[in-house]
């Protein structure tokens, strides 16, 4: 059986598949760490955060490597779209992924021996209402 960051990758992919007819890429350079997945043209640089828990509460996506925020500065600096997707409940009824775009990463996220983005359910919520975060 696939692992749940696995699982969280092929649901990414399928997404993309589905929605923008575009096949996805692995990183394709598998000793620098910073993201999961491209799209064919390195063009959009996505970072998958995956969980079987189904509340939001209770999902470690807050936290993001060194290498991980570097990679959505480089993003930025390059005009190069980056992702954060968020797949929770893999393995049951209710799946739930969104998309948290780099602008938001980039002005929340506090540094750290990693860096955590302190956004609270209550306030993904209303970054869910103002359209900041995407439910897909």
């Amino acid at each position: 059986m696939s692992s749940t960051a696995n699982k969280a990758k092929e649901k990414v992919k399928a997404y993309y598949k589905s929605t923008l007819n575009m096949e996805l890429a692995e990183n394709p350079h598998k000793r620098k760490k910073g993201f999961d997945l491209q799209t064919p043209d390195g063009t959009t640089i996505i970072e998958v955060k995956g969980s079987m828990k189904k509340n939001l509460s209770e999902v470690l996506f807050r936290i993001l490597t060194k290498d991980e925020f570097e990679t959505v500065q480089k993003c930025k600096s390059e005009n190069k779209k980056y992702e954060l997707h968020l797949v929770i409940g893999i393995d049951s009824e209710q799946i739930e992924h969104y998309i948290i775009p780099a602008d938001l990463v980039l002005t929340t996220a506090v540094p750290g021996i990693v860096y955590s983005l302190p956004i609270r359910v209550r306030e993904f919520q209303t970054l869910l209402s103002e359209e900041k975060i995407q439910k897909v």
